[in-house]
């Protein structure tokens, strides 16, 4: 019996030290040390060994690779690991004539600024890329789950049910697995559950903790500098913290410590500004280049032209997983055409009905957040007055970007109503409504199949009627599953049909070998470069990325920013400022017929027409070449050549 009584008082005392609601975020790191122990990365970095040896690599586990993640793959990608082979500096002079990382969303750096950078962190405790890349792909994704699941869960007052599937809703929602955007919404559910535990906590030492993780977050949150998702982000969460604070407000005066978690709060805010303030300072040169460039800095918007099939295309992203399949009519790509599963107008008019026709008592949560997303979603398709816009700063969204806080609020919404005590009205209303959101979604599905019938080619074994019959069943039963608060139905077919449309868009990757354990990597790196031997690349600027994956310092590729004292040096009259003042992928080609010396491909795409023996060239200190075409030329040197499958025959060259 004494033992027993032990024991038991031993398991009270771990229980009270140790809070439930750490429990799930403790047991997620397992999965994240054994992703990272064994270097694996869900990149679409084999893109690189299919263009040159026409197959996936050695390196893939599973997975097909998305080539229109250019974003990440031709990106992101090759510059972190080109920052990671150069010691991380916080000047690249790799890139171009240089290119300052230190402004750059999670490019790590050694300064100080790294700390609010938190997928870098292992690249500065050790030294093995592929580890150090899976710790950077996977705890962007960490950092996702456990924080909409630490906000789900404390706005839904502990339900666990509902918090551990959320999270998951949230990882596995198309839009943020096409364009693998896990830190914004992350960062900003870290941030709102982070206030709300600093004004409800009543021990100093929480109080501090909580402050401390409000300040880490917030300020990475903004060094983050993507305004157009930003801003609609920051004023869902405060339509979420204004919601929780209104439907909680005497719980929280009741709090003796109130007065000092205010202070302690005012305190925060201050040290934010302060190091956000010092940040600008530090890169304002750099701020000011990005702020001004005709894109994507010079923009402004009155909302508008939001296509109003987003709000229900998510429901049809299941389908976007086969490349074979394409896009819906009206959209551009796969990435672009990516949204969340939005059950906002259902979700809206029912709290309609319940506030005016069934008198209920008013919950301030489902008012304030369900207002602020239909002013947001009435300004991204209709559109309000220019200085509307302003005073919200929305001038700086693109309308189609409000996808993101639409589909942030849209699911903390719905995940908070669902967890609510059910109703005991009748059934029809949420069966008319489920029937009326059925069949809008079915409806847009017969447009997408007319405008593009491909689209629901695949998989081949399922006709099209039947997808679109299936379509219909899911939206209709998970609408009524919501409205009738069956949390656990709806989460589990919500997060189920979730995965149904993400699990094929990412492939898995053991290590980085797709870049830099190749032979043809081995080859290039034959000849290396310096910032005063640079290499540029010819034709596909995509072999510019890999040479900077693999560490070599390179001309053209993809610039974040105008390099100006570059530009001084091609366009020397500025004929073509315009053109080049703009974030870009730069292409270099030798077109005698081209009187154009630069031109705009598209809105990221520069294209400069010039000779490899211009003077140009040798002033901005180019040694090396790679050129698809094998000619004599006056000025260079052949070295050797390598075949490539989308490409054919690639010629390395050398300045004489």
């Amino acid at each position: 019996m004494q033992k027993e009584n032990i024991k038991y008082t031993l398991k009270n005392k771990l229980k009270n030290k140790f809070p439930r609601v750490l429990y799930f975020p403790v047991l997620l790191l397992i999965p994240l040390f054994v992703l990272c122990a064994f270097g694996i990365n869900g990149s679409s970095i084999g893109t690189f060994n299919e263009t040159i040896y026409g197959d996936a690599g050695d390196n893939k586990i599973l997975g097909e690779n998305k080539w229109i993640r250019s974003d990440e793959y031709l990106a992101t990608t090759p510059i972190v690991l080109s920052a990671v082979k150069n010691n991380l500096p916080e000047t690249n002079t790799d890139i171009g004539t240089g290119i300052d990382l230190g402004i750059q969303a999670n490019m790590p750096t050694g300064n100080l600024f790294s700390i609010f950078k938190p997928p870098t962190w292992l690249f500065y405790l050790q030294k093995n890329i592929d580890v150090g890349f899976a710790f950077f792909w996977w705890f962007r994704a960490y950092l996702l789950i456990v924080g909409t699941y630490l906000l789900i869960y404390e706005i839904t007052k502990g339900d666990i049910i509902t918090s551990v599937l959320g999270g998951f809703v949230f990882f596995f929602t198309p839009f943020v697995q096409w364009w693998s955007n896990y830190e914004l919404i992350a960062y900003a559910a870290i941030i709102v559950y982070a206030f709300i535990k600093l004004l409800n906590s009543r021990l100093l030492i929480k109080s501090i903790i909580f402050a401390m993780l409000f300040y880490l977050f917030a300020v990475s949150f903004v060094l983050i500098l993507y305004p157009p998702f930003q801003i609609v982000i920051v004023w869902t969460s405060i339509a979420i913290g204004t919601g929780y604070i209104l439907s909680n407000i005497e719980i929280i005066k009741e709090n003796k410590n109130f007065k000092r978690n205010i202070f302690l709060t005012i305190l925060i805010l201050l040290l934010i500004f302060g190091t956000v303030f010092a940040f600008y300072i530090r890169y304002k040169e750099s701020i000011s280049l990005i702020m001004n460039t005709s894109y994507p800095g010079q923009r402004s918007y009155s909302g508008g032209s939001f296509d109003e099939k987003q709000m229900f295309n998510g429901f049809y992203n299941i389908l976007l997983q086969s490349d074979y399949n394409g896009v819906p009519k009206g959209q551009h790509n796969q990435s672009e055409a990516s949204s969340f599963l939005l059950y906002t107008i259902p979700l809206g008019l029912y709290i309609i009905y319940g506030l005016f026709l069934k008198k209920k008592k008013n919950d301030w949560f489902l008012i304030i957040v369900f207002a602020w997303l239909l002013f947001l979603i009435l300004w991204a398709t209709i559109g309000f007055h220019p200085i509307v816009s302003k005073i919200t700063l929305l001038s700086m969204v693109p309308p189609f970007r409000s996808i993101i806080g639409i589909g942030f609020g849209s699911y903390i919404l719905a995940f908070y109503f669902v967890s609510l005590k059910k109703d005991t009205d009748n059934i029809y209303i949420p069966i008319i409504l489920s029937i009326i959101w059925g069949a809008l979604v079915f409806i847009l599905g017969i447009y997408f199949y007319h405008g593009n019938a491909y689209f629901f080619s695949r998989p081949g074994r399922i006709v099209p009627e039947l997808k679109l019959a299936l379509v219909l069943g899911f939206s209709f039963i998970s609408t009524y599953l919501l409205l009738r608060k069956e949390r656990t139905l709806f989460m589990v077919c919500i997060l189920l049909y979730s995965i149904a449309s993400t699990a094929l868009i990412n492939p898995l990757y053991r290590g980085v070998d797709s870049i830099d354990q190749t032979p043809v990597a081995e080859q290039l790196n034959k000849y290396p470069s310096d910032k005063n031997n640079k290499w540029v690349a010819y034709g596909d600027h995509r072999f510019a990325q890999y040479l900077v994956g693999n560490g070599q310092a390179v001309l053209n590729g993809i610039h974040y920013y105008p390099l100006f004292d570059m530009w001084a040096v091609i366009d020397p009259e500025k004929n073509y400022y315009d053109i080049y003042n703009r974030y870009a992928h730069i292409h270099f080609t030798d077109n005698e017929e081209n009187p154009e010396m630069i031109e705009l491909i598209y809105s990221d795409q520069i294209n400069v027409n010039i000779d490899p023996c211009d003077t140009k060239l040798s002033s901005l200190k180019v040694k090396y070449f790679l050129l698809p075409d094998k000619k004599e030329y006056s000025c260079l040197k052949y070295l050797e050549s390598f075949n490539t499958f989308l490409r054919g025959h690639i010629h390395i060259y050398e300045r004489l």
